[in-house]
């Protein structure tokens, strides 16, 4: 039976895909295989430094939203300061 065996092995060894032999075929799917994980991990790495940049612009965005807030309630309290003065005042001709 060990000698059948050994026998099996070989013919598979010989046998051709595509012009190569199994073995051949074997290390060219291993080689492709290997290409994918690195694409694959350089793909997971722009993704994570572009998950990073959008985060930090949402952080900013909403610190610029507060800002424009804290700046429209100054205005809006400058505007009613002068007007309250305006009213007090008596104009200039009397």
């Amino acid at each position: 039976m060990g000698h059948y065996n050994a026998w099996m092995v070989y013919g598979v060894r010989q046998l051709k895909i595509k012009g190569k032999t199994v073995i051949q075929e074997l290390e060219v799917i291993k080689q492709q295989l290997i290409d994918l994980q690195s694409q694959l991990a350089f793909q997971e790495d722009t993704v994570q430094s572009l998950n990073d940049v959008v985060t930090r612009q949402q952080q900013q965005i909403e610190n610029l939203h507060e800002l424009c807030s804290s700046q429209k309630l100054q205005l809006a309290e400058i505007n009613s300061d002068m007007g309250k003065n305006d009213l007090d005042e008596r104009p200039p001709h009397y």
